[in-house]
């Protein structure tokens, strides 16, 4: 059965196609216009590249355009300093920290919300 909540999406090098990734678009609400982005690069050797920059901004691209959603929301861990630059570059702002979150390792880490409504989106990148 398909659904229509969720799109996923692979990121693969363009050289030779290997999968390195992927991002996604889950919980889309059509009426609200929201959905939850999720991105993940799991291959080491591609991260620092602007591969996941580059895979993030089509997804929002996509997101905002052609699903017409209004705003797009993710969660990062707050010691993951690198993800939280490149959302924050794209236009992303801090929405909610729960500082017991999630649990890594044993230890509780704090949480970050953040928020991109598609007017900042539309603006950041210059459409």
């Amino acid at each position: 059965m398909a659904r229509d909540d969720v799109r996923i999406f692979s990121i693969r090098e363009c050289s030779d196609g290997e999968l390195i990734g992927y991002c996604q678009l889950c919980a889309i609400d059509r009426n609200l216009q929201v959905a939850e982005l999720r991105i993940r690069i799991g291959e080491a050797s591609a991260r620092g590249r602007g591969l996941g920059t580059e895979a993030l901004v089509q997804l929002l691209d996509f997101g905002f355009r052609d699903l017409a959603l209004h705003t797009i929301t993710l969660q990062v861990l707050e010691h993951n300093a690198r993800a939280k630059h490149v959302y924050e570059k794209i236009g992303f702002r801090t929405e909610v920290v729960v500082q017991a979150g999630a649990v890594i390792d044993g230890e509780e880490v704090a949480l970050v919300t953040m928020a991109l409504e598609s007017k900042d989106f539309l603006r950041a990148t210059r459409y």
